[in-house]
């Protein structure tokens, strides 16, 4: 998977994606991390699930590639639903997703 957003720092990207979350229960148990290097999501409740994604600064966007995953035992039934989720949130923040 392959997140990429217009050019601009980590912070303003961190705060267009928890205004795209809202007040949807999603957002009291996802949390999005960005430093120089990556971006970690990490979703916990009833267990913990980290995606990580390797950060690429291009001309005109940030592209975070996912690297890796670990997902909780009690997750994995949800991983699609929750996938899907992720997606629709990644857009409504100016972001576009590619599977890879």
């Amino acid at each position: 998977m392959k997140i990429s957003f217009p050019k601009q720092e980590p912070k303003k990207i961190i705060s267009a994606i928890k205004k795209a979350m809202g007040d949807r229960t999603l957002s009291e148990m996802v949390a999005f991390e960005i430093d120089k290097n990556q971006m970690i999501i990490t979703i916990s409740k009833l267990g913990t699930s980290t995606l990580t994604f390797a950060r690429l600064d291009e001309t005109d966007r940030v592209l975070f590639t996912k690297i890796g995953e670990k997902i909780a035992f009690t997750h994995k039934a949800f991983k699609g639903e929750v996938t899907d989720a992720l997606v629709k949130i990644v857009k409504k923040a100016g972001g576009t997703v590619e599977e890879a």
